[in-house]
């Protein structure tokens, strides 16, 4: 348990004791705040921590204790007397139920004194909440993926039961998640888990339909006194490339004077093409019309598309489609039907 003081800081006393947690903040100045901390560790889900907090009056009066705030999870179990002689210490004992799910908490309790030179108090209580069977992430999201790639995130399932386990099974519920599971070396001592694995997903686009798509991995340890666990799964795939407008319309143009219009290419993350190398275009307008293509703000490029009206025989309608294909073997291959031009 270590104390420090926190400068600059200019916190306000209340005008009378209370030790309700909805008490209204104090309104005058007073000494620099202090801070206690007390550290559990490591702690199982919905278990009851208790320790003891010490106050020392270093001035050379009586403090008296006007007010101690605590959150709804912690509770002030006993304290000392209330008036503290110099040289003496406000000992208060806080309480602490963990709660139902894993995780890392801070909770704060806080104790006024009367006189102006006395610090506000905080008493700190941290902990690391692990269940027996820890999974660093509770869900997995895999948002605007390209069809045609195969995104993989990872997760670290750790074992805290205390027993060693014959193993850990991770599956899945859907043909389009592709899930291993490697075990890792760890080396055992206080405070470290038994075990530790580390579990990859990898997404199967080509099995999908561009949208939203739900799935789950269940992560099972071999052994009768641990039960399994399940971490959703979600994809939204978007198609590799989006044009932007997907029409564009020239309007009335003549010969001797050619036309341009830009339009931009949005590419998924894991489909953007490298250098212009990577993008070749196709269209069944012939000479007519002339792409030229540059690289746009983020995750785009842009298409400067001119319509050479020379090239046209007659007048009327001219009217054609783009097909982007990527020269990069690392990306999804294939046409995509690109804008239509009129």
């Amino acid at each position: 348990m270590v104390w420090d003081h926190f400068p600059g800081f200019s916190p306000s006393r209340p005008a009378a004791l209370d030790f309700s947690a909805d008490a209204e903040e104090p309104e005058l100045a007073r000494a620099q705040p202090l801070r206690i901390r007390h550290d559990f560790g490591i702690i199982a889900p919905n278990t009851s921590q208790t320790c003891v907090f010490r106050i020392p009056n270093t001035a050379g009066h009586v403090w008296t204790v006007q007010r101690v705030h605590t959150p709804c999870t912690c509770t002030v179990t006993s304290s000392s007397d209330r008036r503290v002689p110099p040289g003496g210490e406000f000992k208060i004992d806080v309480s602490y139920m963990s709660s139902p799910e894993d995780g890392d908490v801070v909770k704060r309790v806080e104790v006024w004194f009367n006189e102006e030179d006395a610090p506000l108090a905080h008493l700190e209580v941290v902990a690391q909440v692990r269940s027996a069977l820890f999974l660093s992430e509770k869900r997995l999201d895999f948002a605007g993926v390209g069809w045609g790639s195969e995104p993989e995130r990872s997760f670290e399932v750790l074992n805290y039961s205390g027993q060693m386990w014959k193993g850990l099974a991770a599956s899945s519920d859907v043909g389009w998640l592709v899930v291993e599971c490697r075990e890792r070396k760890q080396s055992r001592s206080e405070g470290r888990p038994c075990q530790a694995w580390d579990v990859s997903v990898k997404v199967k686009t080509r099995a999908l339909r561009l949208g939203g798509h739900e799935g789950q991995i269940w992560v099972t340890p071999n052994s009768p006194r641990a039960t399994k666990k399940a971490v959703p799964v979600s994809v939204t795939l978007a198609a590799p490339v989006m044009p932007i407008p997907d029409q564009v319309f020239f309007g009335a143009i003549y010969k001797g004077k050619p036309a341009t219009r830009r339009l931009l290419l949005r590419f998924t993350a894991d489909s953007l093409p490298k250098d212009r190398g990577e993008l070749t275009f196709t269209h069944d307008l012939g000479p007519v019309l002339d792409l030229k293509c540059e690289k746009g703000p983020g995750n785009s490029w842009t298409i400067l598309a001119t319509i050479h009206p020379e090239a046209v025989t007659a007048d009327g309608l001219i009217a054609g489609r783009i097909l982007r294909l990527s020269a990069n073997p690392s990306q999804n291959s294939g046409h995509y039907p690109g804008p239509s031009w009129g």
